[in-house]
C-alpha cells in the first residue's frame, strides 16, 4: 500500500504554480511518476501497488485499510507487522 500527502504549505508558498509528480490511477492500484519536461505519457514510470491512498484519504481511511486487518489477526493469535517508510 501507499499513501500519497497533499503539498505543504512551504510548498505551495515556494511556487505559486504546482504541480505534483504522482498521479494516481483510477483503479486506486496504480501511481505514476509524471515526468513534465516531458509531453509523452508514455515516459511516465508506473508502479502497482496493493491499494493507493490519494492526497484526499483521511487517517481513519488508512487505518482501516492497513491496519484493521492486521490487529484482528493478531487478536486471534496471528503475528502481525506494519512497516512505515516516510
Amino acid at each position: 500500500m501507499v499513501r500519497t500527502r497533499p503539498f505543504l504549505d512551504n510548498e505551495r508558498e515556494k511556487n505559486g504554480e504546482f504541480s505534483s509528480c504522482i498521479k494516481v490511477g483510477r483503479d486506486n492500484k496504480h501511481i505514476s511518476l509524471v515526468r513534465h519536461d516531458r509531453k509523452d505519457e508514455r515516459d511516465n514510470k508506473p508502479f502497482g501497488y496493493d491499494q493507493v491512498l490519494d492526497v484526499d484519504s483521511t487517517q481513519d481511511q488508512a487505518y482501516e485499510s492497513l491496519a484493521l486487518p492486521v490487529v484482528q489477526d493478531i487478536l486471534n493469535g496471528y503475528n502481525g507487522v506494519i512497516m512505515a517508510y516516510g
